[in-house]
Order: C-alpha cells, then sequence, then structure tokens
C-alpha cells in the first residue's frame, strides 16, 4: 500500500517502542481460548477492587482531586481522538492518491485504444496487459483500503463520542459540586458552571453516556492491568516467549542461501523485532524503566478511582441503565493482556 509521511509516530510508555501507524506498538493480548485448547498455560493480571476513596460528600480537598484527574482523563481521551481523526485523514489521502493513478492508468488504456493503426503493433498488446493489470490491481488495492477506512471511521466516531461523555462529566461535577458541596472557598467556585440547560441529556444521549462511561473504564481498567503487567512480570514473559519465537524462526531462514532474496528480506525484518525485544528486556530492571511503568500504573487508578466515583457514588447515570459489568466489550476498542504459555513437565 502507499505510504504516507503523515502519519503520527505513537511511543509506548512502558517499552520506548515506536510505530509508524499511530497504533500502541506493543501486542497487548493474545487469543488465550486458542492457548487453553492447545494446553498452554493462561495467566492473567490480578483482578482490580474498586476502593472507594472519595466520600458521598467530598472535602474540599477531594474535590480538587476530582476535578484534577477528571480533567486529565478527558484530556487522554481527547489526545486519542485528534490521532485518530489525524490517522483517518492520512488514509483518505492515500486512498485519493490510488485513485488518482488509477485514473492515470485508465487515460493510458484510452490513449492506446484511440487509433485502430495501434492494434496490429507487437508492443500493443504487452501495454493494453500491463495496464489491465495495474488497473486490476489498484482497484482491488482500494476496495480493501474503503473496508479499512470504514473501521477506522468506526473507531473515530467511538472516540469522540467518548470524549463528549468526558465533557459532560466535567460539567456534571461543576453543578454537583455548586449544588451539594458547602464551604467551597471562592477560588473553586469562580470557576464552577451550573450545568447548562443545553447539556441537559434526553433519554437516548443518556444512554449512549452510560455505556460511553462503562467502556472507558473497561478501557482503562485493561491498559490498568497492562501496566500492572508490566511490573509483576508478566509483560516480560510475553516478550521472552516473542524472542524465542523469532529465534526459531531466524534459525529456519538461516538454513537457506543468504543470496536468496526472500531470506534477506525476512531476515532483516526478523532482526528488527528482535533489537525491540531485546531492547526492552535489557532495560527492564532499570530505575527510569521501573519508575516510568509505576507512574504509569499510578495514573491508571487514578483515572478508575475518580470514574467509579461518578458511576457508584455520584450514579450520574445510574438512573438510566444497568452498569454494562459483564458485557462483552468489542475487541477493537480494548484488550485483554495476557500471558499464555507450554505447561512445564
Amino acid at each position: 500500500l502507499r505510504e504516507t509521511k503523515r502519519k503520527k509516530m505513537m511511543k509506548c510508555p512502558v517499552t520506548n517502542q515506536t510505530s509508524q501507524d499511530g497504533q500502541c506498538p506493543v501486542i497487548k493480548n493474545v487469543n488465550h481460548e486458542e492457548a487453553k485448547e492447545q494446553g498452554m498455560n493462561v495467566e492473567y493480571g490480578s483482578d482490580f477492587t474498586f476502593d472507594k476513596e472519595y466520600d458521598n460528600e467530598p472535602s474540599v480537598q477531594q474535590i480538587k482531586k476530582i476535578r484534577r484527574y477528571t480533567k486529565m482523563i478527558t484530556t487522554f481521551y481527547e489526545n486519542g481522538y485528534n490521532t485518530k481523526k489525524e490517522q483517518v485523514a492520512a488514509w483518505d489521502a492515500d486512498i485519493a492518491a490510488v485513485k488518482s493513478d488509477i485514473k492515470q492508468a485508465e487515460e493510458q488504456m484510452e490513449a492506446l485504444h484511440s487509433m485502430d493503426k495501434y492494434k496490429a503493433h507487437l508492443k500493443y498488446k504487452e501495454y493494453e496487459k500491463f495496464i489491465q493489470h495495474d488497473i486490476d490491481r489498484l482497484t482491488k488495492q482500494t476496495e480493501e483500503m474503503y473496508e479499512k477506512s470504514a473501521e477506522m471511521r468506526d473507531t473515530e466516531k467511538w472516540a469522540k463520542r467518548v470524549v463528549e461523555t468526558c465533557h459532560w462529566l466535567e460539567a456534571n461535577l461543576d453543578d454537583y459540586c455548586l449544588n451539594n458541596i458547602e464551604g467551597l472557598p471562592d477560588y473553586i467556585k469562580n470557576k464552577l458552571k451550573p450545568m447548562d440547560e443545553s447539556k441537559k441529556l434526553d433519554e437516548e444521549t443518556a444512554a449512549d453516556y452510560a455505556r460511553k462511561l462503562d467502556e472507558i473504564v473497561h478501557n482503562l481498567n485493561e491498559s490498568r492491568d497492562f501496566f500492572e503487567a508490566s511490573i509483576d512480570g508478566r509483560l516480560d514473559k510475553y516478550q521472552e516467549i516473542e524472542r524465542e519465537i523469532i529465534e526459531n524462526q531466524v534459525n529456519i531462514i538461516r538454513k537457506y542461501d543468504r543470496k536468496n532474496k526472500r531470506r534477506q528480506f525476512v531476515e532483516a525484518e526478523l532482526l528488527k523485532d528482535m533489537l525491540h525485544v531485546e531492547d526492552h528486556l535489557d532495560k527492564k530492571d532499570e530505575p527510569e524503566t521501573k519508575k516510568r511503568r509505576q507512574d504509569m500504573l499510578d495514573m491508571h487508578l487514578e483515572f478508575l478511582k475518580v470514574l467509579t466515583y461518578f458511576r457508584n457514588t455520584m450514579k450520574v447515570l445510574g438512573n438510566v441503565k444497568e452498569s454494562l459489568k459483564g458485557e462483552t466489550f468489542v475487541s477493537k476498542y480494548t484488550d485483554e493482556f495476557v500471558v499464555g504459555y507450554e505447561l512445564e513437565e
């Protein structure tokens, strides 16, 4: 597929790996059902208990903390949404470029068919076959790109709704503080705004926001588990398995002639992957790495505590629908981090 220079790089805060496509460069889950079927052990992270940190009538200090982390959550998801918008725009530009190539090839074909005398020339059929093959190839590529575009737009739409939910939570918190928390100092009151009538939710929007609130909690909890895995050793086990897979593949490919073009290409890609894995494993015990992982875990825990306060204590959307606990969430929005490995004899 045509590459674009507009695609945003993404750097993983745990491994420092980067990706060209804006997606998280670390695969965060394995198919644990398949692993079980193959007689493998599957290791999960610990269940997270949503400890109640904030009182039913929170103190001024607690309110300040809730407001600060609520704003951070909004910014967190706004950045994600903006990245997804940039990816969609870049992908659209790629599609437009391929369509331009198709138009170019079609005009070539028209020119080739424009004169009957061309048909008698030996080069006619050669050019016709080449151009038609190019049109067919580019047309198929465009169809595949449109399928990918639909998936990207679906994710972008989801991210936009999540951001809208976060903004509504901020507005709801301001209104709640003004109407329920006594003794707020003026410097906080002056920053609060009563809920605007335009932000009052109809039943359908409220139900959608309730779903998004649960999905945000679920999404953050899975991310929390990933960062916990980077501390409790599951991520290291995952990387060690990956290194073993790569070594196995390299040993096979090196049985073939080093001048073989396929070997040269595949070996280079495998060694590139190996560099990433070894870099992670080499740095896993460094103080800076450990601190970065712990900081990311702590941030996710704080996010979860705040959102749990909204959902379970304030019950901002509890009158609309039951919690989605136990519902299966779409994997393209969230992943579950597990490590599968063979049981030792």
